[in-house]
């Protein structure tokens, strides 16, 4: 499976990346009810376990696939980041369990973009140019979510694909070790990761520039934008400083803590 390309044609492995991206995005309205539905049935506890599961039969899967060249750190490597993964799930139990499910989200996309990128891309430049697009494919899945009514944009969610990617490509290079893949990258393959490095980073730069001002300035001028409040704190994009006050009634941003204003008061 992970020793030679996909035997379906280049364009039908990425159209099955961009249909899971793409599902992941048009799903973002929805979710909040799922995680209150599944809360309500099952209980927080539910999303932990379930990521859990995943994550070890994953590991299973991957180990059943190399069962011919099993090594010890191969094995290592792959029950390892299996274990990691469950431990960093139960670490979200007590705050936002739902979060987890960004390892099976990003997991998964990482996979399938690891399918996409080896019909073309045989040297170990391929785990870099897939975390790349995966974090990329991140941060336009929260710029939806900043779009969406109650939804907000997040770095630690970003943050938290970046892993879900980074690991299954870690899992992929240190523990499946494919056969095809092998070697330095080469001049082309340098040129892509330049040019998807500085797509991603771009992105980010504008995500962070995406201050109060600029957002009245944009909602006033384009149409169909309108709808998007910068004096609303969940309008928002990138937060700085700390917030006081009571959003109910008011509030301000400081780069002062509480107790540094107090003393300057």
């Amino acid at each position: 499976m992970f020793d030679r390309a996909p035997k379906e044609p280049e364009a039908l492995s990425w159209g099955y990346a961009v249909f899971w991206a793409g599902l992941t995005f048009v799903t973002v309205p929805f979710v909040r009810d799922g995680v209150s539905f599944v809360r309500e049935h099952w209980g927080s506890s539910f999303f932990t376990y379930a990521v859990a599961m995943f994550s070890v039969l994953a590991a299973a899967a991957a180990l059943y696939v190399t069962r011919q060249r099993w090594s010890l750190a191969s094995c290592a490597w792959l029950l390892g980041l299996a274990g990691f993964v469950v431990y960093l799930s139960f670490d979200l139990a007590d705050g936002s369990a739902e979060e987890a499910i960004h390892y099976v989200q990003y997991g998964t996309l990482s996979l399938l973009l690891f399918r996409a990128f080896i019909h073309r891309v045989h040297d170990y430049s391929i785990y870099a140019a897939v975390t790349i697009v995966g974090t990329l494919l991140g941060m336009i899945d929260e710029t939806i979510q900043w779009l969406t009514s109650g939804r907000y944009f997040d770095l630690r969610d970003v943050w938290l694909n970046f892993k879900a990617v980074a690991l299954v490509q870690i899992g992929l290079a240190a523990g499946v070790r494919p056969k095809v893949i092998s070697g330095l990258p080469g001049l082309e393959s340098l040129r892509r990761l330049c040019y998807l490095g500085a797509v991603t980073l771009g992105y980010l730069g504008l995500c962070l520039q995406n201050t109060p001002d600029r957002i009245d300035w944009y909602a006033r001028i384009v149409p169909g934008l309108q709808f998007i409040d910068p004096n609303q704190n969940h309008n928002i994009m990138v937060e700085y400083g700390y917030l006081h006050g009571d959003a109910a009634t008011v509030s301000f941003r400081s780069r002062l803590t509480g107790e540094e204003l107090r003393r300057v008061g």
